[in-house]
């Protein structure tokens, strides 16, 4: 058992808190019950070690799954694992974890395929709650655009409650790799300047359909908002002068399953 909070991997899971450590080695710090046991579940192979503080994890389930995997396992003391983590309560359970982004020419295209394309979404959190959208409506990818965060900020895993390991995840830099990976791809803008309300039609029947929303303060590039097919917009009525991206894309997710489902 690790009792030292200068052992090497405990001072590795402090590293893991910044960026350009996570950037540079391609790899996350996961940590709760459920998004863990959801990467051991669907991704073991992207596991590089499981952290478990037996004192505070409680779970026989999660032991059970873990033992199962045959990831690599470390325990740790309690005071060791609440050094690493950052809930006021820590359940005990930590993993590194590879990040699951795949090129883009390695997602599937269904003719019927519901994808989200995200330009530069700052807010980790946001994207979380939008893989976690995506994941609810067995959306069939998520690709990320341009400089926004990554997806290995603790906050984006642990707002996605483990759906960033069941939903295929792609990195691009620029749009016109979509139309290059898919021909036949609908691309359809969210934006306040969007020539129709977002019940309105959407799909085109055997095309794949590509959702693509903006970054939180500046919405959707000249450049991505032109390369679409179609432009919607979300209506408001109140005083507020625009929707949280994570609900606009749960919004749009739904309506395009909606849509799909009456034809």
């Amino acid at each position: 058992m690790i009792t030292s909070a200068k052992n090497s991997l405990i001072k590795r899971c402090r590293k893991l808190r910044q960026k350009k450590v996570r950037v540079a080695e391609g790899v996350g710090l996961v940590e709760g019950i459920r998004p863990v046991l959801t990467a051991v579940e669907h991704v073991p192979q992207l596991i590089e070690i499981l952290l478990i503080a037996p004192e505070l994890l409680q779970s026989q389930t999660a032991y059970h799954l873990i033992e199962k995997s045959y990831c690599p396992v470390e325990e740790v003391s309690a005071k060791v694992f609440e050094g690493i983590s950052d809930r006021e309560r820590p359940t005990g359970l930590v993993a590194i974890i590879r990040t699951p982004v795949l090129p883009l020419e390695k997602m599937s295209i269904p003719s019927d395929g519901l994808y989200l394309l995200l330009e530069a979404i700052a807010d980790p959190g946001n994207l979380g709650t939008i893989l976690r959208s995506a994941d609810a409506v067995a959306a069939d990818g998520v690709i990320l655009c341009g400089r926004g965060t990554d997806l290995t900020h603790p906050t984006a895993l642990k707002a996605s409650m483990g759906a960033a390991f069941t939903v295929p995840i792609a990195a691009i830099e620029d749009v016109a790799e979509v139309t290059q990976w898919n021909q036949a791809a609908h691309l359809v803008a969210t934006s306040a300047r969007g020539e129709r309300d977002f019940w309105e039609p959407l799909l085109r029947p055997g095309r794949p359909t590509v959702i693509l929303l903006g970054n939180e303060q500046r919405g959707l590039s000249d450049a991505l908002f032109r390369a679409a097919d179609l432009s919607v917009k979300i209506p408001m009525w109140g005083q507020a002068s625009s929707l949280n991206v994570g609900t606009a894309a749960t919004l749009l997710l739904y309506e395009v399953r909606r849509q799909a489902r009456s034809q």
